[in-house]
């Protein structure tokens, strides 16, 4: 075959390609999926691997540019090679029979309209500073689990009409697992109570609003539409085999099996890079009142300061009670994130020193609480009070204490666990199990005050305040 000839038939498959692709006609979920995302601001198309949720997000992407002049839309994926072996070829097959033209340089599709869509990625934190100013009409979020939450958060507040007769939103698709899981199963799939109005949470393929909050008074609706492998009835038809491929990709790991084939969200909630999971705290977990009735050679009050705070409008503070007991192993017994401004703060963590009966009050004093100890002696110059510097980073300094929570082996389940929790800490038990250390990650600030307690009481002790104590008097007898 001469090139002359090859290149003519290169060019007879591209057009039966375009011809195939004008005729795609959406299965049921996805014609769902299109009729619900025109109801909500931020809808999740998310499930299994292979549910017909990237063909769907790119002709509905191409729907939206055709149906406005001028509109301005977005398709991201965390890095740009993920777009450039998947989405973007496969655009390369559909847009140009709607008129689009690829614009390698600048990652954009032109549509005759006016209409412009980028295909981009947000690679770090804050790449999302690019996109300063821009006025998105809408934005697709392709596998939305490899984003933080704060980077779909900044890019939803860029999303305004950019003409007339177009309505701002955000679609997102995704399949169960990745670090981002937790926080999408919690915003779209299976939001805790605090998150919803009324008694009853919000079912899939339902529209519905979160609960108003002080930050956020008019929360945007929100839908869950849940994909499935058999809702992909063409794929299946056109390679019998995924299922075992699918199923042999999972190997062993039958909840990784059951995410990707089924798309259930439940079956993985272990998230990647995690140094504590869900199983092991559960696990070395004992009643409220245990360490009372057990005895306890030593308690502290933990607070992690956070910065930029002054009002008591910031991120809130972390503060823990824990304390090391008879039989040695370290218990938190109290953790919450506190908002106050710094001389609240202070009479806050006093009274609940006394309330406890604790030996001391470690405080972080690098990262905004260099001020904490002066001000805490403003209010009782007599509480215990010891100073710690965070010299090394956050995973650095909890690593040592999430080894606290796996069990030993070779002992007893009662003395298996030098790390426990002493009841039931939801929001802590979501840091503990979310936390990677990725850049743009909320501050874990209950999980810091932890860490700073465990660390004072079983593994650094008096080293790390050296000759920086208070005697408290009342003290004497506590213990």
């Amino acid at each position: 075959m001469s090139d002359a000839e090859l290149d003519e038939y290169l060019r007879l498959v591209e057009v039966v390609r375009r011809s195939d692709e004008e005729k795609w006609t959406a299965q049921p979920k996805q014609a769902l999926a299109t009729d619900l995302a025109a109801r909500a601001v931020e809808t999740l198309y998310g499930g299994a691997a292979g549910g017909g949720k990237s063909e769907w997000l790119l002709h509905y992407m191409l729907d939206r540019m055709l149906e406005a002049p001028n509109n301005y839309g977005a398709i991201f994926r965390r890095v740009f090679p993920s777009l450039v072996g998947t989405l973007i070829p496969r655009s390369k097959r559909i847009y140009p029979a709607h008129g689009g033209v690829w614009n390698a340089n600048d990652h954009r599709w032109t549509f005759p309209n006016g209409s412009v869509l980028l295909m981009g990625s947000l690679q770090y934190e804050d790449t999302v500073l690019e996109h300063q100013g821009a006025e998105f009409g809408v934005l697709a979020f392709e596998e939305v689990t490899e984003f933080t939450e704060s980077q779909v958060d900044y890019m939803i507040g860029r999303l305004r009409a950019p003409g007339p007769g177009i309505r701002p939103h955000l679609i997102a698709t995704a399949n169960p697992g990745g670090k981002g899981h937790r926080w999408v199963k919690r915003r779209w799939v299976k939001p805790k109570p605090v998150d919803f109005t009324g008694e009853i949470a919000p079912l899939p393929f339902e529209v519905w609003r979160p609960a108003p909050t002080a930050e956020n008074p008019e929360p945007n609706a929100r839908v869950f539409v849940p994909a499935t492998l058999a809702d992909n009835p063409a794929l299946l038809a056109r390679d019998p085999t995924y299922v075992n491929r699918l199923r042999a990709m999972a190997g062993t790991n039958k909840a990784l099996a059951k995410a990707m084939e089924k798309g259930d969200w439940d079956a993985i909630d272990a998230i990647e890079g995690a140094l504590w999971n869900q199983t092991d705290i559960n696990a070395g977990r004992v009643p409220k009142d245990y360490v009372r009735s057990l005895g306890a050679l030593e308690r502290v009050v933990a607070v992690d300061p956070s910065d930029g705070n002054e009002d008591g409008k910031g991120d809130a503070y972390g503060v823990s009670v824990c304390a090391r007991g008879l039989d040695g192993a370290g218990y938190v017994e109290y953790a919450a994130g506190w908002r106050a401004n710094p001389l609240q703060m202070a009479k806050n963590t006093v009274a609940l020193y006394h309330a406890t009966g604790a030996d001391a009050i470690v405080v972080e004093r690098n990262h905004g609480g260099k001020w904490v100890k002066t001000v805490l002696h403003q209010v009782d110059p007599y509480v215990n009070v010891v100073e710690v510097w965070a010299s090394d980073g956050k995973m650095t300094r909890a690593r040592p204490v999430a080894a606290l929570f796996e069990p030993v082996d070779g002992l007893d389940l009662g003395s298996r666990y030098r790390g426990r929790l002493a009841g039931v800490f939801e929001e802590l038990e979501e840091q503990f199990t979310t936390f990677t250390g990725q850049p743009g990650e909320a501050s874990p600030n209950e999980l810091d005050a932890v860490v700073w307690a465990l660390t004072y009481l079983l593994l650094k002790g008096r080293a790390m305040n050296e000759g920086g104590q208070y005697g408290d008097e009342r003290l004497h007898g506590r213990r």
